[in-house]
């Protein structure tokens, strides 16, 4: 009888633990589950350890993949775990079918896979109501899990091509503070970086939800400058602060433009700082007035910029963090 208690206890106890996991990281829209969201983040930190301590962007880009295959693999060890430890309640609750005699725990074992497999076995059988009962609930959890997993492979991979491509559409302009500005200022205004931004902004809100749906995402780092999003999402923050600060007043862009893209970082940055990234002890350097200087734009003193850098210290040192938790270092913002 105490076996049977225990057994069910802790096979039903996995099952519900790995059913909600599954559930709210594959459904749910705020991060990850309670089980898998420390799992990837303690492989991805381990990556990231050895990264830094002989650089290598290529090997780290496979990091996201290996974690998102361990994932599954997790889900389905702990499921399949579970329904052996239901089945192990008692010595008759699994029959071997061709001589009624009770199942091995390697017949049970062989059993749970099957049906995880959903295409099960006759050689096999649940002997009395109840256990088939639990077999036909054992199969659709099966069905319904590997439905799921399935189905938020294929959404993340869709995600992880839109954060490379959002990464992209900003290296594009320019990449960094300084090439968007020699390439914005026209000798009287940035009005040309207008429509940009605004896609921009449409598209940096599509990502920060993707984090949310997806926080397997974070670990997808891509091994050129050009497509990593991260590297220049710092660079956009850094860009916009020089304009919406340095610059002098009359050639700013409106604030409607500015103030619009400024809360998207910062919504951004809260959302992944509730995720779990740690800001820098630090912030990183200023961005430089020359930059705006050397293209011909009129600024703000230097007393008076330097003390908006001061102000936006909170955002400057989350995404040195975030920077930092990729794998990158700060000069690449700048190139």
């Amino acid at each position: 009888m105490l076996r049977e208690v225990l057994c069910l206890v802790a096979g039903f106890g996995i099952i519900a633990a790995v059913t909600v996991d599954v559930v709210w990281t594959t459904l749910g829209t705020h991060g990850g589950g309670p089980i898998s969201a420390p799992v990837m983040s303690m492989v991805w930190k381990g990556a990231v350890g050895l990264h830094h301590r002989r650089q290598h962007h290529r090997l780290l880009s496979f990091v996201g993949s290996i974690i998102l295959a361990l994932l599954l693999v997790f889900w389905l060890a702990l499921l399949w775990g579970g329904w052996v430890f239901v089945y192990s309640a008692r010595r008759n609750a699994l029959v071997e079918s061709r001589n009624h005699q009770p199942a091995t725990m390697a017949a049970r074992v062989y059993f749970v896979g099957m049906m995880l497999s959903t295409s099960g076995t006759s050689e096999v059988s649940p002997n009395g109501r109840r256990w088939r009962l639990l077999v036909a609930v054992n199969s659709v959890s099966a069905i319904g899990t590997v439905t799921l997993a399935v189905t938020f492979l294929m959404q993340v991979l869709s995600a992880v091509v839109q954060k490379r491509t959002f990464g992209a559409g900003i290296s594009d302009m320019g990449g960094t503070p300084a090439r968007i500005v020699a390439r914005a200022w026209n000798g009287e205004d940035f009005d040309s970086l207008s429509d940009q931004l605004v896609a921009i902004t449409g598209m940096l809100h599509n990502f920060t939800e993707q984090h949310l749906a997806y926080p397997v995402l974070h670990y997808f780092h891509s091994e050129r400058d050009r497509t990593a999003a991260t590297l220049r999402v710092a660079s956009l923050d850094e860009l916009i602060l020089l304009i919406s600060e340095g610059a002098a007043p009359e050639v700013r862009l409106p604030p409607m433009i500015l103030d619009t893209v400024r809360a998207a970082l910062e919504g951004f940055a809260t959302m992944l700082t509730e995720e779990g990234v740690e800001p820098a002890d630090e912030p990183p350097p200023p961005p430089r007035l020359s930059i705006l200087r050397d293209a011909g734009a009129p600024t703000v003193d230097d007393e008076t910029f330097r003390r908006a850098v001061q102000n936006a210290q909170k955002s400057r040192r989350f995404f040195a963090g975030l920077l930092r938790d990729d794998g990158w270092k700060w000069e690449k913002v700048n190139g």
